[in-house]
């Protein structure tokens, strides 16, 4: 007897401290309630007192409903922001499943359009096969990640550190890459058609194979990259350093060098063709057997 009434006695205790702000609101309408039964006695044939007291009332009403908003909205945002804090962790993340999941979600919230990946840290990353497809991840330090078979199209990567990354076979056809840091980084294979990568720095890359026909280098850094039977058709390479490069068998037609430093750079069997040249620094360059049928000189 004395154990069940025990036992109920903690079951109401439990649902008394589980339902603490409950009970405080409830005893304060009460009290107020009761307030207002003693005020009506008092003052009965007051009309007064009644105008004043719903007045009060409906001040209090709204001032708690403004309140009760506000906490809501503050409590909703303290969760995105949980939430955001969660996916950034994740999408960093050395697992590639954890990191794909982590995209899912972001890309659900439509987060990826937004500043929320701007300089984040992704250094090491495994995003292999990750759809990044316009997301804006302006300045992010990506820095030895994995981004191979990536899809990537019109990504934002402006200022973005890619040292060292993986980005074998990565499609970046008309993605943002100004001022990107891609020293290092292996890009064999990878489609940079019409890609933004002027201003940015690709010393000792690796591009063998890729395809950036209409790409922006102008004032970009190529030096000691690995180029050789790269198309690069229409690219504009104006007052780019591209200099100790192996672009060997390189497809060049109507490529703009206006102005560009190619100091023993290896063109060997390079297509040359239509390729304008003019004001460059073509010193120590090694030019046997490329086709320079139709070369311009022009600024």
């Amino acid at each position: 007897m004395d154990k069940t009434f025990e036992q109920k006695w903690h079951d109401i205790r439990r649902i008394q401290n589980a339902n603490t702000f409950f009970y405080q609101l409830l005893g304060g309408i009460l009290l107020v309630l009761v307030g207002i039964g003693i005020g009506q006695m008092m003052f009965a044939y007051d009309d007064s007192y009644r105008t004043n007291l719903y007045t009060e009332f409906i001040s209090i009403a709204v001032t708690v409903l403004i309140l009760d908003a506000r906490a809501r909205r503050r409590e909703a945002l303290q969760r995105i922001e949980e939430k955001r804090a969660r996916l950034m962790r994740e999408i960093g993340s050395p697992d590639n499943a954890t990191a794909l999941n982590a995209i899912r979600e972001l890309r659900e919230m439509e987060w990826h359009l937004t500043h929320a990946l701007h300089n984040v840290n992704l250094r090491g990353a495994n995003l292999h096969r990750a759809p990044l497809r316009n997301m804006n991840m302006e300045g992010a330090d990506m820095d030895e990640a994995v981004l191979s078979d990536i899809e990537a199209e019109r990504v934002n990567l402006r200022s973005a550190s890619l040292v060292q990354a993986d980005l074998t076979r990565a499609n970046l056809k008309d993605a943002q890459l100004v001022e990107a840091n891609l020293a290092k980084a292996n890009l064999t294979g990878a489609n940079l058609y019409c890609c933004n990568l002027s201003a940015a720095r690709l010393n000792e890359a690796t591009l063998e194979g890729a395809n950036m026909d209409g790409a922006n280098f102008e004032g970009a850094i190529l030096v000691s990259v690995k180029l050789s039977g790269v198309a690069m058709m229409g690219a504009c390479l104006r007052h780019a350093a591209v200099q100790h490069c192996h672009l060997r068998e390189a497809t060049l037609m109507g490529v703009d060098m206006y102005n560009t430093r190619c100091g023993g750079t290896d063109f060997q069997r390079a297509e040359l063709l239509r390729a304008n040249l003019g004001d460059s620094d073509l010193r120590d360059v090694d030019l046997r057997e490329a086709n320079l049928a139709k070369l311009m000189f022009r600024s």
